[in-house]
């Protein structure tokens, strides 16, 4: 898969049609998702993030304010933070049961707390830690998903608790459309500064 054009002010992009169903703004607009089709798309997304990272110097991974007060290390913990949870999900339901989603002793509605939780428990690690992490992070996600049979990944009724919803859904929010979501202000932040 490759990015084949960049759409408006925004930088939306959109994938190559031919080969797969267009990402819309907004989410996951796919309608049928295999899971070769969905590990090309978490590896291609995740590429373009690393490439996003690879034009930045540390002081700029580390400085606040690329998109409110957060710097582009916070959004890695952030984003490692979520795909550690997925990797929580998937193993739970591995072993038959129902993962307390978002994590045990917390809600949906706890979402804000629960990331302003992962932001102080990681504002002071070096930079150096946080991109190990990262990486080994999105090692452990591929592997899950790896293991994973197809029919649970696009049966929507395999899991009661995806709310009806396949499960490469739930792995798309915390994977390749959660890379695009994070890429795009640090790719504003970068265009402004040039």
């Amino acid at each position: 898969m490759s990015r084949d054009k960049w759409v408006g002010a925004e930088k939306h992009w959109i994938v190559d049609e031919t080969s797969y169903p267009p990402i819309l703004k907004g989410g996951s607009m796919i309608v049928q998702m295999s899971k070769t089709k969905l590990l090309d798309m978490i590896r291609t997304e995740h590429a373009f993030l690393e490439t996003t990272l690879s034009q930045l110097s540390e002081a700029q991974l580390i400085q606040a304010g690329v998109h409110g007060k957060e710097s582009v290390k916070d959004m890695l913990v952030h984003i490692t933070a979520w795909e550690q949870r997925l990797i929580m999900w998937l193993n739970t339901a591995a072993h038959g049961e129902i993962p307390e989603r978002p994590e045990p002793g917390a809600t949906w509605q706890d979402m804000a707390r629960l990331d302003e939780r992962t932001f102080v428990e990681n504002q002071h690690r070096p930079i150096r830690y946080v991109l190990v992490d990262f990486h080994n992070s999105f090692k452990q996600v591929l592997e899950e998903i790896e293991t994973l049979p197809e029919s649970d990944i696009t049966d929507a009724r395999r899991f009661g608790w995806t709310g009806g919803e396949p499960l490469w859904k739930v792995i798309a929010a915390n994977t390749y459309d959660h890379y695009h979501e994070h890429a795009k202000p640090i790719r504003h932040w970068l265009s402004a500064m040039e």
